[in-house]
């Protein structure tokens, strides 16, 4: 506890999130979005049978049918399904948004954390992240992406904590 060798630095990638970095309203409002709404950031993990693979385009009308903004942000390195380009891939969720929808497209996702009302996501280690906002996370059931994993060998996902017991 006292060797002065050992300097407690945090996360700099999240200490924004809690260090009063972020601006809400100026952040929706980059984004052309009313910051008098409630947002929901969906973001979905880059694994085949993601969320947004299984729920795409009806699951982003359905979130913006609530009457809410809408940040859809996909994975920087997203599983493609057999036959689908990456250009199609943003393509199909950029047509998914409605009028208080937008697509995120840059990588650093803590600024819409810090905007977000709401986290809908799947298996994603972003929900642990997100955490550090005290916020309401919604898990959308990904059956088919729990069941693979299990088959896979050493695979990256920590079946004990993603979206079953946070």
């Amino acid at each position: 506890e006292d060797d002065p060798r050992i300097e407690l630095i945090g996360m700099p990638k999240l200490d924004r999130l809690v260090d009063g970095t972020f601006d809400r309203a100026r952040i929706l409002e980059g984004f052309g979005l009313d910051p008098a709404l409630p947002t929901v950031l969906w973001a979905p993990t880059g694994a085949p049978r993601n969320g947004f693979e299984k729920w795409g385009v009806n699951g982003s009308r359905a979130i913006q049918a609530a009457g809410v903004n809408l940040i859809l942000k996909l994975h920087d390195h997203p599983h493609l399904p057999r036959g689908v380009s990456h250009e199609q891939l943003i393509e199909s969720a950029k047509a998914s948004l409605g009028p208080n929808g937008r697509f995120a497209a840059h990588s650093d996702i803590a600024p819409l954390l810090a905007a977000a009302d709401l986290l809908v996501t799947d298996a994603s280690s972003v929900a642990f992240e997100y955490c550090l906002v005290d916020r309401p996370i919604v898990f959308i059931d990904t059956t088919e992406l729990i069941q693979m994993r299990e088959k896979t060998a050493n695979g990256a996902m920590d079946l004990e904590t993603h979206g079953r017991k946070i």
